[in-house]
């Protein structure tokens, strides 16, 4: 994980230097198989957009075609790596979202001129709440 670190501040710092001088890019590493770690990020991102988040894209995955050290499905210790995959493919992406709704209604009901309707566009929170 510390070498993800190290690049992402390497692009914030380097190759957005301007914007992160400015303080209007920032970035953040999290353990996407902890639920707590995954809340307080989404947290400390809407912190820095001002208390509102206006777009999620779930695009992290783990993504691998075989089984680690050649084993395969009859072998008991495949258990834990399931586990990973549908950990961070399937429970990560509904806790991101769901850390993040209520920072989307705030975005909303910060724009009066968006309208909220039951269509496609931006979630309401009557909206929201029936859709969660």
């Amino acid at each position: 994980m510390t070498h993800l670190k190290d690049e992402l501040k390497h692009a914030a710092e380097i190759h957005l230097k301007s914007y992160h001088e400015k303080n209007q890019v920032s970035y953040a590493v999290c353990n996407l198989r902890d639920p707590t770690a995954i809340r307080s990020t989404i947290k400390s991102a809407a912190d820095f957009f001002g208390g509102t988040i206006d777009v999620l894209v779930n695009n992290a995955s783990i993504a691998s075609p075989k089984w680690k050290d050649g084993k395969t499905f009859k072998d008991e210790d495949t258990l834990d790596e399931w586990q990973a995959y549908i950990e961070t493919n399937l429970t990560a992406p509904f806790v991101v979202s769901q850390a993040c709704v209520p920072y989307m209604i705030a975005s909303v009901e910060k724009q009066p001129h968006v309208q909220k309707t039951g269509g496609a566009g931006p979630c309401s929170k009557s909206l929201c709440s029936e859709a969660v």
